[in-house]
């Protein structure tokens, strides 16, 4: 197997290969797209399939025409050989003059990133990681909630903070103050053998490692509820984790520099989860 030591770029438009993203792409001006990130393992990618059946439902739900190169067998040829990596893809509607409306006779663009893969933010098997609280909100929006858009400047935002804080990640909420997810992970927490997770009917993103949790945990034994979830309650629960697909499931033992309770449960989720890279 080998490593991938430069990242690797390809713009399409349709089949063609462009050279350029050109200064009236829509995903450019108006953030008119959808991004999926994946975790390569042993030359594939475990979860395509799921990265794969989001994007086109959030193509499906934007209207975007989905992207005419089989993406699929492309992936497959490119890491073939690798031993780690990560792939993006981003989905663009394509260029357009001035204006909003779109054209719906310009094809889609797609552009297929390959990054060597980045350190974790934290070792999963430790006890956990130190979190803060985004002193900025996230936006309720019904037409975009769950989707993985181009939009990110609340994230921007979020994280800049965070970072100042000296936080490698934090709890994002909405203007209500309902926990909604982490800047770039959704959160979860264990309560009396039940695993619960915030309810994204009105923002964040439904991350693929949440849906895998909301698919798998019932297979262990676990009971599963999406539900709007307070702050206070995070520092009440057996548990609390954050999960991405490139990460996995991270334990978290403080947030805002107060201590959360720690189990086992996050961690018999990651062993599953870790599972499935390891069979790749």
């Amino acid at each position: 197997m080998a490593y991938l030591s430069l990242p690797k770029h390809w713009l399409f438009e349709g089949k063609q290969v462009l050279s350029t993203v050109s200064p009236s792409c829509r995903g450019l001006v108006y953030g008119d797209g959808l991004f999926e990130t994946m975790r390569v393992a042993q030359g594939s990618i475990p979860l395509l399939s799921k990265h794969l059946a989001r994007l086109w439902a959030g193509l499906a739900r934007l209207r975007i025409p989905p992207p005419e190169l089989e993406i699929e067998c492309f992936l497959r040829h490119e890491i073939r050989d690798l031993d780690s990596g990560v792939v993006k893809l981003i989905v663009m509607r394509g260029e357009g003059g001035r204006g909003y409306l779109p054209d719906p006779q310009r094809p889609s663009q797609l552009i297929i990133s390959l990054f060597p893969s980045s350190a974790p933010i934290a070792d999963s098997s430790a006890e956990g990681i130190a979190i803060g609280i985004s002193p900025y909100f996230l936006s309720s929006n019904l037409l975009l909630a769950g989707l993985k858009h181009l939009n990110r400047l609340e994230q921007v935002m979020c994280r800049m903070a965070l970072a100042d804080a000296g936080f490698v990640e934090g709890v994002v909420c909405d203007a209500e103050g309902f926990v909604v997810e982490g800047v770039s992970s959704n959160l979860g927490i264990w309560k009396g053998g039940v695993l619960e997770t915030p309810l994204l009917d009105r923002a964040g993103v439904a991350g693929v490692a949440r849906a895998w949790a909301l698919e798998s945990a019932p297979a262990l034994g676990y009971a599963v509820r999406e539900r709007r979830i307070e702050i206070e309650e995070l520092f009440a629960a057996d548990e609390v984790f954050l999960c991405n697909s490139l990460n996995g499931f991270l334990p978290v033992n403080k947030i805002n520099g107060r201590a959360t309770a720690s189990g086992p449960l996050t961690g018999r989720l990651h062993a599953q989860w870790s599972a499935l890279f390891a069979r790749a």
